[in-house]
C-alpha cells in the first residue's frame, strides 16, 4: 500500500490516519502454534511516526499463558485488554525504522493448511540465520584484507621503471 498526503511546511502540522484492513493468507501454520507475523510499518518511510497502534483480533479466547506476543523494530507496549485481543502501541518511530508484530497461539484453533509461501519463506529465514553471520564475517575479512593491501600498496616507495623507448626517432 502506498500512502500520500499533502505537503505542509509547518513543523507543527500533524496528520492522523486510521487504517483498517483484513489479512487473508497471512497466518503461519506450525505444529507447536500458529502465528500472525506482520510488518505494520515498513522501513521505507523518510519521516517519523509519532504513534502507531496495531490491534490483533485472535481467532478465539486465550489466556496470557497460551499467547506469545513480540514486537520487532520499534519498542512497543503490548496489552491484552480481553481474552481475544492484543494491542501493540509504539511511539516515536524514527524514519526508516520498522514496526513488526508477532503473535503465536495454540495450533488447531484455525483449521487451515500452511500457505504455499510459508515453506519458501521459512527456508530463506533459516538460511539467513545459519549463513548470515558466516557471510558477514567473510565480507569483514575481505574488507580488512583490501584495507591492509591498500595501505601496504600506498606505503611502498614509487620508483618509475627505466625502460628504453620502443621507437627511436632521428633528430
Amino acid at each position: 500500500m502506498y500512502w500520500y498526503f499533502p505537503y505542509t511546511d509547518s513543523e507543527r502540522a500533524s496528520h492522523t490516519y486510521v487504517i483498517r484492513y483484513l489479512i487473508k493468507g497471512g497466518l503461519r501454520i506450525y505444529d507447536d502454534g500458529d502465528q500472525v507475523w506482520w510488518k505494520a510499518i515498513g522501513a521505507d518511510h523518510n519521516f517519523p511516526v509519532v504513534n502507531s497502534q496495531v490491534t490483533v483480533e485472535l481467532p478465539g479466547e486465550f489466556t496470557e499463558a497460551q499467547i506469545s506476543a513480540e514486537a520487532y523494530g520499534a519498542q512497543a507496549d503490548i496489552q491484552m485488554p480481553n481474552a481475544s485481543t492484543l494491542v501493540f502501541a509504539a511511539s516515536d518511530i524514527s524514519a526508516q525504522q520498522e514496526f513488526e508484530v508477532r503473535v503465536k497461539f495454540p495450533h488447531g484453533v484455525v483449521q487451515a493448511q500452511p500457505p504455499l509461501w510459508q515453506a519458501q519463506d521459512d527456508s530463506q529465514r533459516a538460511l539467513k540465520e545459519t549463513y548470515g553471520p558466516v557471510f558477514d564475517l567473510g565480507f569483514l575479512f575481505l574488507g580488512l584484507i583490501l584495507l591492509f593491501g591498500g595501505y601496504r600498496f600506498r606505503q611502498r616507495p614509487y620508483f618509475p621503471l627505466k625502460r628504453r623507448p620502443h621507437c627511436l626517432y632521428p633528430l
